[in-house]
């Protein structure tokens, strides 16, 4: 029965989130603890007005433009903390309301990245070699495929060579996105692309030629090494691991 609870709440977020609300909470504690310093003996769940204030006072200091992400994960920590019985007082409610539109008051728009020029990129006669540091394979391929389909890091990161059909003739490719928050029943979902390496303006940035490129190189590394080229990260590192979300970021940004 344990097992079986355990598997129910493991499941209740996707795993692309569950490392998200794991780093909410971990930030929110290292603040409760700076709020509170040895000697004051104050935990940090359950929740009280007093704990809220204290620690939305340091986000507010520290220019968090996202405290309500924070909150709303401390409040869904307090809801199971022993000694809080599920409860969420008008007291709390108005803690934390406050708190969300102090933190929130006068920080500005949430900081916009500069776009990723891909016809530039096909331009600059980069190899397959990594770019950074633990980052993947084929940076070309990597960034022209995840920007034509539309990706965010942690789903080309997810993405395995299985995911991938080319059609027969090569003038097609689709790939599964597999279980996301949006997808709790795991049915996936595909998207599909054409060759537009003929179409005027988009030369050397056609999705279905980059990941036909990139597959085949994953049977000369699968060769190499002896892996399961099915089960292969499409963009894997050079040992053929998945690679983490701040180096596929850190990428984007070299």
């Amino acid at each position: 029965m344990e097992s079986a609870v355990e598997a129910l709440v493991r499941d209740i977020y996707a795993p692309n989130t569950r490392s998200v609300r794991a780093s909410w909470l971990r930030t929110w504690l290292s603040v409760h603890h700076t709020a509170f310093p040895v000697g004051q003996s104050v935990p940090p769940f359950p929740l009280t007005p007093l704990i809220i204030r204290r620690v939305a006072a340091l986000f507010k200091q520290g220019g968090y433009l996202s405290f309500e992400n924070y909150m709303l994960r401390a409040k869904a920590e307090h809801v199971i903390a022993e000694g809080a019985n599920g409860e969420w007082s008008r007291a709390l409610d108005r803690a934390c309301k406050d708190g969300m539109r102090s933190v929130g008051r006068g920080a500005g728009a949430a900081r916009q990245s500069s776009p990723l020029d891909v016809l530039f990129l096909a331009t600059l006669g980069l190899d397959c070699e990594p770019v950074v540091e633990v980052g993947p394979l084929a940076l070309v391929d990597c960034l022209i495929a995840g920007t034509l389909f539309l990706l965010r890091e942690i789903e080309l990161l997810a993405a395995r060579r299985c995911h991938v059909t080319i059609a027969e003739d090569q003038r097609s490719v689709t790939w599964l996105l597999p279980t996301s928050k949006t997808d709790p029943r795991a049915v996936g979902v595909s998207r599909s692309w054409d060759c537009i390496g003929s179409v005027p303006g988009m030369d050397g940035i056609c999705p279905v030629h980059a990941l036909v490129r990139q597959c085949a190189r994953l049977v000369g590394i699968a060769e190499t090494c002896g892996a399961d080229i099915q089960s292969m990260p499409l963009f894997p590192r050079m040992d053929v691991s998945e690679v983490h979300r701040h180096a596929v970021i850190g990428l984007i940004n070299a």
